[in-house]
């Protein structure tokens, strides 16, 4: 989408970074350091680190854990672990060790090193989705087994099946963990499936217990992907029906109406504060499946990825999205995955998107009326 007569862009590409051999699925950002991660069906795991010239460069290669597809990677959030699943059935966790991996700057010439810290294995076969809680206590693991893993990081670096939670009739593709309630409670946790519906799952303070608390429905098939606001008062969820499914706490005040194909069951007999309802169902634009969504941290701008090849953007307010920019072509093929970085790094804020062309590009979102 041009810019209008005298206006700059909103998006500008930063850096296109080629180096995987096959279709790149997930970009992952460092909390706490400025690095980068991608994952391909090239069978690696790539870092990729900014100079102080503002050039980027990889810094990190991660290969032979694998004999097939690197399908996500996540950082725990001190930002010292790595997790990749893989179509092997395996999820590896590696540690920083040296180089820009751990906070050396990028100009040293060091790479970025990495130690194997564990390999879990629990799931039947593809592993698709992973994420980790907020404090890294805890990381979720998603697959074509239909199941949920939720896996307890120990302080001698093992991992423990804190559950197994089953419900889904089809493939699991993403988890997502909410952020954590004001009152301090456990997180909870949103699974994303082939079934067409998103899950939302609880743990019992008391016992431990995991079970599913609520399901999310009314998107027409396959749900890819779901993002939360940064204050974690509503979620979105992106569907292959190319729509995008905005839902807030029955709690919270919206102004959009909610609409009448969706809806939300509970496994408890009433309606609390913890529970979602639909605020709103919109077109994405994209034409296509929505593959990817993407919430900024200043909670103003939804960014999606589709699978006509572009990125969108859409302002949200008051629970209602409205569309501010379409980047036609931002990849040679499906754009699989959209993330906001969670730091600052001057003259607005970046985003990394990849595709089935390999690519792994850097964006920089700067518009001074709808900051990201």
């Amino acid at each position: 989408m041009a810019a209008s007569a005298g206006k700059p862009r909103r998006l500008e590409l930063v850096a296109s970074l080629a180096e995987h051999d096959a279709t790149a699925w997930c970009v992952a950002w460092n909390p706490t350091k400025q690095l980068l991660a991608s994952c391909s069906s090239d069978k690696t795991v790539r870092v990729w680190s900014c100079g102080s010239d503002g050039s980027w460069s990889c810094v990190g290669k991660l290969d032979g854990f694998v004999t097939r597809t690197v399908r996500s990677v996540a950082w725990s959030p001190g930002g010292e672990l790595l997790a990749a699943t893989s179509f092997d059935g395996d999820t590896a966790i590696w540690r920083c060790s040296g180089g820009p991996a751990a906070g050396e700057p990028a100009e040293s010439g060091a790479p970025a090193s990495f130690e194997a810290l564990a390999s879990l294995q629990g799931h039947e076969n593809e592993v698709k989705g992973a994420a980790w809680s907020d404090d890294g206590g805890y990381l979720a693991t998603s697959g074509r087994d239909k199941n949920v893993w939720v896996w307890e990081a120990e302080e001698d670096g093992e991992f423990e099946c804190a559950g197994v939670l089953t419900g889904h009739s089809q493939d699991v593709k993403t988890v997502l963990w909410l952020p954590r309630a004001a009152d301090g409670g456990p997180q909870d946790l949103v699974s994303c499936s082939y079934d067409s519906t998103a899950r939302v799952w609880r743990e019992d303070p008391t016992t431990g217990d995991w079970a599913c608390a609520q399901v999310l429905e009314g998107h027409g098939g396959t749900v890819w992907s779901a993002a939360a606001a940064p204050d974690g008062a509503a979620l979105v969820t992106a569907g292959y029906d190319g729509r995008l499914m905005v839902w807030t706490r029955a709690g919270a005040d919206s102004s959009s109406s909610s609409s009448s194909s969706s809806s939300s069951s509970s496994a408890d007999a009433g309606v609390d504060a913890k529970e979602w309802r639909s605020a709103g169902t919109f077109e994405s634009g994209h034409g296509a499946a929505c593959l990817s969504v993407a919430w900024s941290p200043s909670g103003g701008v939804v960014a999606s990825a589709g699978a006509d090849d572009s990125l969108r953007f859409s302002a949200i307010r008051a629970g209602s999205l409205s569309p501010l920019h379409h980047e036609e072509g931002a990849h040679d093929g499906d754009a699989n995955c959209v993330a906001w970085c969670p730091w600052s790094m001057g003259g607005g804020r970046l985003l990394a998107s990849c595709g089935d062309d390999g690519a792994v590009r850097v964006w920089r979102w700067s518009d001074p009326d709808t900051p990201a």
